[in-house]
């Protein structure tokens, strides 16, 4: 059937809503699993009206990142969180998941300029810093990786993962 913008948005808050639910259910053991399947498919079928509509529609984006980066696809979520960026650059949680994604996926160097960019648009992300503190870490970068959970820490004190972090590269 056809659709125009309206109903494309209608559906597509109405399916991702859904689908938050369910996974929200299912994160706390109360969600029935029988229903995700089809919930995402929902979801799916929704996203695609709403970008065969508008390409460039930021909420169908973030939700084709989301699900494809539940289903493994890093590809997909790259694609969809890169153009979310271009799209929204002055959006610091855009290009925080960028640079996640891009960590998980082994390219450092792109991991290292989105979190950097999400830092500079958003001083006190403490996650991002982390983040790049990790980066620090594996590249053998001691004294970055310890100014880095140093300044986590001085944002968020007694945040575990980076006093066990920090007491890795002190020992």
């Amino acid at each position: 059937p056809e659709f125009d913008h309206v109903d494309a948005d209608a559906d597509l808050g109405q399916q991702v809503g859904a689908r938050r639910v369910l996974v929200g259910e299912q994160q706390l053991g109360d969600g029935p699993a029988a229903e995700l399947p089809a919930c995402e498919q929902g979801a799916r079928e929704a996203v695609a009206h709403a970008l065969a509509l508008d390409p460039a529609c930021a909420p169908a984006l973030v939700e084709r990142a989301a699900l494809a980066r539940g289903d493994g696809e890093t590809a997909i979520a790259l694609a969809a969180l890169e153009q979310l960026t271009n799209l929204l650059p002055q959006q610091a949680p855009f290009w925080h998941d960028l640079g996640t994604l891009r960590a998980e996926s082994g390219d450092v160097q792109g991991a290292r300029a989105a979190l950097e960019r999400a830092l500079a648009l958003s001083p006190g992300n403490a996650d991002a810093r982390f983040r790049l503190a990790n980066l620090d870490a594996t590249a053998g970068d001691r004294v970055a990786a310890i100014g880095g959970y140093r300044r986590c820490l001085a944002a968020r004190p007694g945040w575990r993962e980076a006093l066990f972090n920090l007491g890795e590269l002190l020992l």
